[in-house]
C-alpha cells in the first residue's frame, strides 16, 4: 500500500488530495458540513499530542485560570516544531486563540462547557473534559521521541502544581 509513518506537525495545503471526513462518526460531519473551506484546510493541516491528566473539580478550576496566555505560549512552545505555523492554523479552524476564560468556580466551568454546546466543542487548548475527568493540554506538535512526549506530560504536571500553589 506504500503508506509510511508521518510525524510532521503541519502539511503544506498543496499536499491535501481531498477533504474526507470519518464516515463512522456524526459530530465530525457535522462539523465539516458546517466550516468554511479555510477552516477545514486549516484543520485538515495539523496534527498534534494531547496530554490528559485527572483532576478534581477545584484544580479544573485552578488549571484554567492560571493559563493564561504566558502560561499557554510558554507550553505551545515546548512542543512546536513549525515556528507556530501549526497553532496557527489550530486557531484558524477554531476560531478562537485558545486561552479558557477566568472562572469563579466549577460551576461556572460546567455552565461554560453547556454554552458550548459539550465538551467536544470547547476548542481551547486547554479544556476540562467531564467525561474523563481530566484537562487535557491540546497545544503540543506531533514527534518520534518518547522523551519529547515525556517532556510534555512534565510540563502538564508542572503547570498543575503551579496551578494549585498559586491557588487561582
Amino acid at each position: 500500500m506504500n503508506l509510511r509513518l508521518n510525524c510532521h506537525e503541519i502539511v503544506e495545503e498543496e499536499k491535501i488530495t481531498s477533504f474526507e471526513v470519518n464516515p463512522f462518526d456524526k459530530r465530525h460531519k457535522k462539523i465539516w458540513e458546517s466550516v468554511s473551506k479555510e477552516r477545514r484546510v486549516a484543520a485538515s493541516r495539523v496534527a498534534a499530542v494531547h496530554v490528559h491528566i485527572s483532576v478534581t473539580e477545584k484544580e479544573a478550576v485552578k488549571v484554567l485560570n492560571y493559563c493564561r496566555e504566558d502560561v499557554m505560549n510558554e507550553l505551545i512552545s515546548i512542543g512546536d516544531h513549525s515556528q507556530f505555523e501549526r497553532i496557527n492554523a489550530y486557531r484558524i479552524m477554531a476560531e478562537t486563540n485558545g486561552i479558557p476564560p477566568v472562572l469563579a468556580n466549577f460551576s461556572e466551568l460546567r455552565k461554560y462547557i453547556i454554552s458550548k454546546g459539550g465538551e467536544s466543542s470547547v476548542w481551547d487548548l486547554v479544556r476540562y473534559k467531564p467525561s474523563t475527568k481530566t484537562v487535557e493540554f491540546r497545544m503540543f506538535g506531533t514527534t518520534k521521541k518518547i522523551g519529547e512526549i515525556l517532556q510534555y506530560v512534565e510540563a502538564c504536571q508542572v503547570v498543575l502544581n503551579m496551578a494549585n500553589i498559586s491557588g487561582c
